[in-house]
């Protein structure tokens, strides 16, 4: 059975950290309809399972120390958001291997491209759950074993 509720949460961490980073450092509302597309609210207003997902993903990167916020906006989201600076410095931060001495653009441009944020919004497009754990090793290294990284997979 494939773990897509693990998929979707690294799907959402993504989004979040990266929504976080176009903003930064302004607080703002994290809302689970910009991050993830759920299925609305039953007729007795009780969000669906994905939208819950979403939002405890949410609070799951605010008690690991990657986003802090002032306020619950029920279940919708958050207020006045912001990354921490564990989370800051990951994702600004040049990844070694993404980084290359055959590059003709300039330094600036190349560090840029070699972030860590830019693996994500890579990921993102990819679409696949693989590209996107490997991304994630580079925030939460046993994501993925060392070894997974050196095969060559177009299976997802």
């Amino acid at each position: 059975m494939a773990d897509i509720h693990i998929d979707d949460f690294f799907q959402d961490c993504a989004h979040i950290l990266l929504k976080l980073y176009g903003h930064f450092p302004r607080k703002d509302a994290l809302y689970v309809d910009d991050i993830a597309d759920c299925d609305p609210a039953d007729e007795y207003g009780i969000p669906s399972e994905r939208h819950m997902a979403c939002y405890q993903a949410m609070l799951w990167l605010a008690e690991e120390g990657y986003l802090r916020y002032e306020d619950r906006i029920g279940f919708s989201g958050l207020d006045q958001v912001t990354l921490t600076e564990k989370a800051f410095l990951k994702l600004v931060t040049p990844l070694n291997a993404a980084l290359t001495e055959e590059s003709t653009s300039p330094l600036i441009i190349s560090l840029q491209q070699a972030t860590f944020a830019e693996q994500l919004r890579q990921a993102i497009s990819a679409g696949t759950p693989y590209r996107m754990r490997e991304a994630l090793s580079h925030l939460w290294p046993d994501v993925l074993p060392s070894h997974a990284l050196n095969i060559v997979t177009d299976k997802d």
